[in-house]
């Protein structure tokens, strides 16, 4: 019996075949058959250690996949590259899917505005599907009403016209849908993504300080300056004009007719503006064990500002140069969100709420005053009285 027959034989022994039952090599008379010296002992032994043979090159080979893939894994894992792109992502991604809901597309709420020791409240309801919008401002000398139909902008106040002041323009229409922010942002987001995997982003172990602790960080780095500015801005911008869905909805909401034309007209002045600066930083600071978020900074010559994660959706913006100083802090609740910052010797909180509506609810107004029927002397006189009014006096100064 040669080589090749044992090896059929012994594998059918073990796939316990009908046929090798019937094989009269299993019968006693078979036992004593001549098999050149092979008895049936011998032909398991010499299949057993023919196996055994093959075992250190499987486990040759199971190591090698083993380390592979741990080695891979690692460096993907701790590789500044993947770590700056995947924080973006996620950045972006917590902003679309959890304040983006289409669902609040018509909303009522309200909003309350403290500046140092002087508050004001606003309530508000909101289509934007169709452009419609109310704003009822109280608080302080007066009561507003800026009411938006879809096509026009009404305002009143008591203290210049006893009823609605009519403002035509489709300039005051907004009918900008959470979907649309959310596409402006996914096409955004993956501009940034086309920037940081084809640039060279650097990083490496570091200690982050936080005063009554240093925690064991990861710090990955893309650094812009006069040899990559170009290339890095021609790269963002080329991958906005590839995106049919940015440029439909970029087109829709500010009512652009050749937008890319104006990314083009964007991109000169960026690289401009960059030609003009120095370095330009952008780091992330990640736990080097989970790859959380933590800290980002962006450093523009001596200008710096800081975002850093307090807690789950809770973050604060240091900001120190750009003719600003100071902080944000900002916290996101169930149908809540609160701004509080204190910039400029000014100390201030914003509280936002809102929830779903199943509709908008149009007003009913009186005695309108349409602006555009009004001479220019006397369109000029309303606007200064509009101006002027305690509401509008007040509101100015705070936002400047």
């Amino acid at each position: 019996m040669n080589r090749k027959n044992i090896d059929e034989f012994v594998k059918k022994v073990e796939d316990n075949s009908n046929e090798i039952l019937e094989d009269t090599l299993l019968d006693k008379e078979a036992s004593m058959e001549d098999t050149r010296g092979f008895s049936y002992d011998d032909i398991v032994k010499i299949s057993t250690k023919d196996k055994m043979s093959k075992l250190p090159w499987l486990i040759a080979i199971f190591l090698i996949l083993s380390i592979s893939l741990i080695v891979g894994y690692m460096f993907f894992r701790y590789n500044p590259q993947t770590i700056f792109t995947n924080t973006v992502d996620n950045l972006f991604s917590s902003i679309t899917s959890n304040n983006l809901d289409n669902s609040y597309d018509i909303a009522k709420g309200s909003i309350k505005l403290k500046l140092n020791d002087e508050t004001l409240n606003v309530d508000y309801a909101l289509d934007n599907a169709n452009g419609l919008s109310k704003y009822v401002l109280s608080g302080l000398d007066e009561k507003v009403i800026l009411y938006n139909d879809g096509k026009n902008m009404y305002i009143y106040s008591k203290d210049v016209y006893d009823g609605f002041l009519k403002f035509s323009s489709n300039s005051y229409t907004n009918k900008i849908k959470f979907s649309d922010l959310k596409s402006m942002l996914n096409g955004i987001n993956q501009a940034i993504d086309k920037v940081t995997t084809t640039e060279k982003i650097t990083g490496g172990k570091s200690n982050y300080d936080l005063g009554d602790k240093t925690l064991k960080v990861y710090e990955s780095k893309l650094l812009i300056n006069s040899k990559n500015y170009k290339r890095v801005v021609d790269t963002f911008v080329s991958s906005l004009k590839a995106n049919d869905e940015f440029i439909s909805t970029i087109s829709k909401m500010f009512d652009l007719e050749d937008t890319k034309k104006v990314l083009d007209n964007f991109s000169l002045k960026l690289s401009d503006y960059l030609n003009e600066q120095s370095d330009i930083e952008f780091k992330i600071f990640t736990d080097r064990f989970s790859n959380s978020f933590l800290r980002s900074e962006i450093k523009v010559q001596d200008n710096l500002i800081s975002v850093f994660k307090n807690a789950e959706n809770d973050f604060s913006v240091n900001i120190d140069g750009f003719d600003l100083k100071g902080n944000v802090n900002l916290k996101a609740f169930n149908n809540k969100t609160i701004i509080s910052y204190d910039l400029l010797d000014n100390k201030g909180e914003i509280i936002i709420t809102y929830k779903k509506a199943d509709n908008f609810g149009k007003m009913k107004m009186d005695n309108i005053l349409d602006m555009s029927n009004l001479s220019s002397e006397e369109a000029l006189e309303v606007n200064d009285k509009l101006l002027q009014s305690p509401y509008f006096e007040k509101f100015i100064k705070w936002l400047f």
